[in-house]
C-alpha cells in the first residue's frame, strides 16, 4: 500500500511539472493592458498562441505616436516566437486610423514579471512600456 501511495505521490509531481512547464511556454499569452507614461495614451495588447508554437501579436492603441505625434489612434500587428524567457516581437507593422499607409516598425522583446504578470518592452524612443495582464483567455 504504501508502494502504491509513493507511485501515486510521484505520479502527480511529474504531472504538475509537466504542466508547469507546459503554461509557461505559453505564458505570454493574454489580454494586456498598458498606459503610455509619455502621452497617457491607453494601449490593448492582445497576444495569441497559434497552432505552430508562434504568436500574433495586436496592439490598439488610443495614441500611437506615429498618428499624427501621437493624437490619432492606431494599430500595431506583429508576430512573436519565443526565445527562452521572452518572446521576440518579428515582422512589426503600425497603421493609423484612418489611413492606409503602414510604417514598418523595428523588432522587440517582451520579458515578464512572472509575479507581476507584467510584460515590458523598450519603445523605439528607448523608454520601457508596460502592460498589465487582464487576462490569460
Amino acid at each position: 500500500m504504501r508502494k502504491f501511495f509513493r507511485l501515486s505521490a510521484t505520479a502527480t509531481a511529474l504531472a504538475l511539472a509537466t504542466g508547469a512547464v507546459s503554461a509557461a511556454d505559453d505564458n505570454f499569452a493574454g489580454y494586456y493592458v498598458g498606459i503610455d507614461d509619455k502621452d497617457g495614451s491607453v494601449d490593448n495588447l492582445s497576444i495569441v498562441e497559434m497552432p505552430d508554437g508562434s504568436f500574433k501579436i495586436t496592439v490598439s492603441s488610443s495614441g500611437l505616436g506615429f498618428c499624427e505625434e501621437g493624437r490619432s489612434p492606431g494599430f500595431i500587428t506583429a508576430t512573436g516566437r519565443l526565445d527562452g524567457d521572452s518572446l521576440v516581437r518579428e515582422n512589426v507593422v503600425a497603421k493609423c486610423v484612418g489611413s492606409e499607409e503602414t510604417f514598418k516598425l523595428s523588432d522587440g522583446t517582451y520579458t515578464r514579471s512572472d509575479d507581476e504578470d507584467v510584460l515590458s518592452i523598450q519603445a523605439p524612443q528607448g523608454r520601457l512600456n508596460y502592460y498589465h495582464r487582464i487576462s490569460d483567455d
